[in-house]
């Protein structure tokens, strides 16, 4: 008889949410099966969703670990784990949302529709010459490109864009500040060239391009709980991009390479993969889950 340990039961649990699968526990969790993690091996699952995913918060990691595994009392287990994280309390300063209304942008028709940019820095120099980041975040789904550049010239943000476009495709229209680089003739001829409009915010008045400055917190965050050489964030940059890009968002569930590819990439699982359902292959046995055959 399938049972779980007295500590791990609560009033509210449902034991029907449990399943046995080749001699394994797991919970059924909305469209999959999810790997009941033994209490000895939660630590190390913790510390894999949140200090090797750029040190996120609490609702971020615990959809990081949702995507394959639960335990009971995970949001006060990871919530007590955040609280005594050393990068966590060194580096990061508190913030969140104040109450107020919102003006939003309207969103996009497609990937890639309306793209915001911004600089981020100056970063101390290194040994390539780069002292900045030019930030590229997608409107619809939030997806977001990091460049290195060595200065805010109109010539150094034309060829980070171009690269942009040719991985993604010309947007319709570009949103900018008023930076010397973003309303130079030489920008403005290279968005007209290529039919894109061309959006300036207003002076003095961030929240306008709120998208990618909300961006810049996470980068900065991120790089600060790194733990690199003062002139290395360079090399850091990549995986920046992708913990940001891999960060589920409370409003779709999804991430935003999610909602640009159609699929979750797996990292920092190593042996833990073979636990997993939501991934092609189950282990040795080359079973395939289908996720039709569950009831939630």
């Amino acid at each position: 008889m399938l049972t779980l340990p007295k500590s791990e039961m609560s009033t509210g649990t449902d034991i029907s949410a449990f399943v046995l699968e080749r001699g394994l526990l797991y919970r059924r969790y909305r469209d999959k099966l999810l790997f009941v993690m033994p209490r000895s091996m939660r630590k190390s699952l913790v510390v894999t969703a949140h200090d090797l995913s750029g040190h996120s918060a609490v609702d971020v990691t615990i959809a990081n670990i949702l995507q394959d595994f639960w335990f009971a009392g995970m949001r006060r287990y990871v919530r007590l784990h955040i609280n005594v994280c050393f990068e966590c309390l060194l580096t990061k300063d508190p913030r969140g949302m104040r109450p107020g209304y919102l003006h939003p942008i309207p969103i996009g028709k497609r990937p890639f529709d309306t793209v915001h940019i911004d600089h981020v820095g100056p970063f101390v120099t290194t040994p390539n010459g780069f002292k900045y980041v030019l930030t590229l975040v997608d409107n619809f789904t939030k997806y977001i490109s990091l460049y290195t550049v060595k200065d805010t010239s109109a010539d150094q943000l034309i060829r980070r864009v171009q690269l942009f476009v040719d991985s993604y495709g010309l947007p319709r229209r570009f949103i900018t500040d008023r930076g010397s680089c973003y309303t130079s003739g030489a920008f403005e001829q290279f968005c007209l060239q290529r039919d894109i409009v061309l959006t300036w915010t207003s002076s003095r008045h961030l929240q306008a391009n709120g998208q990618v400055e909300r961006s810049h917190s996470v980068v900065m965050a991120v790089l600060r709980t790194g733990g690199i050489d003062p002139d290395g964030w360079a090399d850091l940059l990549p995986e920046v991009q992708r913990i940001i890009n891999n960060g589920e968002s409370k409003t779709t569930t999804k991430t935003p390479f999610e909602m640009l590819h159609g699929y979750r990439p797996r990292f920092h699982q190593g042996v833990l993969r073979e636990l997993s359902t939501t991934t092609w292959w189950i282990g040795s046995h080359q079973k395939i889950y289908e996720p039709e055959h569950v009831q939630c």
